[in-house]
């Protein structure tokens, strides 16, 4: 590889040193750069909007593998107990334990971790002449986008799905060179989000137990108007982007796939819908995300409106009156149910 890695106050020998060996030992080399760029649907949005069923749904398109939150590879990958949604132990997975075998070096696991949770920083990869020229960001990048190319060699497909949701780890991961990045952008009204953060979420798969706890509605709604506001412009500015809603995925599961398959590109010769209205889903090789990745055969998307009679009257007041210009935005209504406006795309300037 041409790039050279300096020294630097966030690039420690130690990293540098890892990082090209990782790259030598993995074979990717110049001819590897010279290949069509690695496809990346990347899912982003605040948490409980519906990414990861997104995630599994786009699994079953044909030359398309979900592998989830991809962020979440270094930490999972620490944890001999991790389950990969395909059911088995992450470090027997068919394509994972390839995978990490070549991009994630035992030995080294909890630096590349300590290091991703570093550069996940918006004020630094905010700038795009820190995502060109810091050291640590460009290996780092290069790192994630060598992890990319592996899952679509290791699963036959050449398009990957990270429903890592975050905005900094889409702009450092896209920055590099070889990835071909669309994102693929979904709201969900807040009131129901927060509905959804308000109790505990559990599968059992097995003998395991997967649990996502709830979350204080201060922290819910920061996060869910930054990623629909901030986040998304700053994605809009460098990536193509198309934005759905949650509720008109449920609505119109057929059409919003369609639109969302003709953004990006994949095939569009199968009927993603069953005749009775359900969509089959299951065997994702998601490394991480909410417990639901777990979930195996037919699923019907259902219109969550349960927070009209779960949530307080005053927490839905609460939470309408903090996020209401951006629920406007977005087709949404104070008390009644909310206007479809239908996925709208965004090209990058």
């Amino acid at each position: 590889m041409s790039m050279h890695l300096q020294k630097s106050m966030y690039c420690p020998d130690s990293f540098a040193d890892t990082f090209r060996r990782v790259i030598k030992e993995s074979g990717i080399s110049q001819r590897h750069m010279n290949k069509q760029p690695t496809r990346v649907i990347y899912i982003s949005g605040s948490e409980r909007s519906g990414t990861t069923v997104l995630n599994d749904i786009l699994d079953t398109v044909d030359g398309v593998a979900a592998f989830g939150e991809i962020w979440g590879t270094w930490s999972s990958a620490m944890d001999p107990t991790h389950l990969c949604g395909c059911g088995v132990l992450l470090s027997e997975c068919e394509v994972w334990s390839e995978v990490a075998g070549s991009h994630i070096p035992r030995d080294e696991i909890k630096e590349t971790n300590a290091r991703l949770m570093a550069t996940c920083q918006i004020h630094r990869v905010w700038r795009e002449s820190n995502l060109r020229n810091e050291e640590d960001i460009v290996a780092f990048a290069e790192t994630v986008s060598g992890v990319y190319r592996s899952l679509a060699s290791a699963s036959g497909v050449d398009t990957v799905v990270d429903s890592s949701k975050t905005t900094a780890f889409a702009l450092l991961a896209g920055s590099a060179s070889d990835v071909d990045m669309r994102i693929v952008h979904i709201i969900r009204d807040p009131r129901a989000v927060v509905a959804s953060w308000s109790k505990q979420k559990a599968v059992e798969y097995g003998t395991h137990v997967a649990s996502l706890d709830s979350r204080k509605l201060s922290g819910i709604l920061r996060r869910w108007i930054f990623f629909n506001t901030v986040g998304l412009w700053r994605l809009k500015r460098k990536y193509p982007t198309l934005v759905i809603k949650m509720e008109d995925l449920v609505a119109d599961p057929a059409g919003t796939l369609d639109t969302i398959r003709a953004f990006a590109e994949i095939d569009q010769s199968k009927n993603m819908v069953n005749e009775d209205g359900t969509i089959t889903i299951g065997g994702a090789h998601s490394v991480s995300g909410n417990p639901g990745r777990f979930a195996k055969g037919p699923t019907r998307l259902r219109a969550e409106e349960t927070w009209r009679t779960e949530l307080p009257l005053w927490k839905q007041v609460f939470v309408t009156v903090i996020t209401y210009p951006v629920m406007l935005r977005y087709g949404y209504r104070a008390w009644a149910k909310p206007a479809s406006h239908g996925p709208r795309a965004a090209t990058a300037r």
